[in-house]
């Protein structure tokens, strides 16, 4: 049988957007045999909607992280932000990101200030970038730590399922006595879909891959992150 056209499509595609994926994590994930591996849950809802006649935007994000290390193994985290729009596809956040670790550890507060740029269409891609600077306050430490982080998303919308792949960098712009002393701190690929709920919410499944460097011996994070995205 010969293909349709929208199912030449559609596995073009779906070979792009594996060939992407694995590049990234090919080229973006390093491979060190003295890292440290570890296996996490990250579940959370997050909200993202718009005041009524107006260019003002809200975001609301809860989180929880579950770790099979029973050193670690839960961390709630609560985010809020507010923005504006300076145009349609470019807007403008201030925010405050707190969270509680179980088994009890050192609280972290942090203010951030964010740029939203997107979404771009370029033929059958989505590109979405998210540029964060954040100020991060450990509650029994006096110095605080600035940190640099951008976010690149890239998305094949369909009508159903939605490949995504995103690709996040944290570079650390002081040093702190609680903080890594190098300038890159962390990377974190993903490599999922979304699907839709309706037409107000979709569900975001997939593969997050967390490289961040530690005193002792860097650490690699293997990730099911799943997540309920809703636009009111």
């Amino acid at each position: 049988m010969r293909e349709t056209g929208s199912a030449r499509r559609g596995s073009k595609i779906a070979k792009r957007y594996l060939l992407c994926g694995a590049c990234m994590l090919f080229l973006c994930s390093p491979i060190f045999g003295s890292t440290e591996h570890q296996a996490r849950i990250w579940s959370g809802i997050d909200v993202l909607g718009e005041f009524k006649s107006s260019n003002y935007l809200y975001n609301f994000n809860l989180q929880s992280r579950h770790s099979n290390d029973p050193r670690e193994y839960f961390d709630f985290r609560n985010e809020l932000g507010f923005g504006y729009k300076l145009t349609p596809t470019l807007s403008a956040w201030l925010g405050y990101t707190g969270f509680l670790p179980n088994p009890p550890r050192n609280r972290q507060n942090r203010i951030w200030e964010q740029l939203l740029w997107g979404p771009i269409n370029i033929c059958q891609f989505s590109l979405i970038s998210r540029t964060r600077f954040e100020q991060r306050k450990d509650d029994h430490q006096p110095e605080w730590s600035n940190r640099f982080r951008e976010r690149l998303i890239l998305s094949f919308p369909q009508k159903k399922i939605t490949p995504l792949i995103y690709d996040e960098i944290f570079f650390n712009l002081n040093t702190t006595v609680w903080t890594s002393n190098k300038f890159f701190d962390q990377n974190r690929i993903f490599v999922g879909f979304l699907i839709p709920v309706d037409k107000h919410s979709n569900f975001q499944i997939g593969y997050l891959n967390v490289y961040s460097l530690r005193p002792m011996r860097d650490r690699i994070e293997h990730v099911l992150s799943l997540n309920l995205n809703i636009t009111p």
